[in-house]
């Protein structure tokens, strides 16, 4: 695995979500979520960004066709619930906001 600044802040994210909500930190269970709360089996897909990127834009999340098809399929499966985890961090690589919503929505 590559240790690229976007690594560290995507790592970075995922565990701040996890202490936070009280999840268990899995990234390499599966490719469409970093998270799994565990006693409900709730999976949560975290994304990262900054305000502001390197070039003067504005930060971005990206979502992926095949991730969020699998995100959105575990959601209602066996009474499961799935989250994204939005965290928005400013240029010292500090959390700002974060908002959890539903794949569906």
């Amino acid at each position: 695995m590559r240790d690229t600044p976007n690594e560290r802040q995507g790592a970075f994210a995922e565990e701040w979500v996890a202490r936070e909500y009280g999840l268990d930190h899995a990234p390499h269970e599966a490719d469409w979520y970093d998270a799994v709360h565990p006693s409900t089996g709730t999976k949560y897909e975290v994304k990262s960004t900054h305000r502001t990127v390197d070039n003067g834009a504005t930060g971005r999340f990206r979502l992926w066709e095949d991730q969020h098809r699998s995100l959105a399929g575990a959601e209602g499966s066996d009474g499961q619930t799935a989250y994204y985890a939005f965290v928005l961090l400013d240029v010292d690589g500090e959390v700002v906001d974060v908002q959890r919503r539903h794949p569906r929505r």
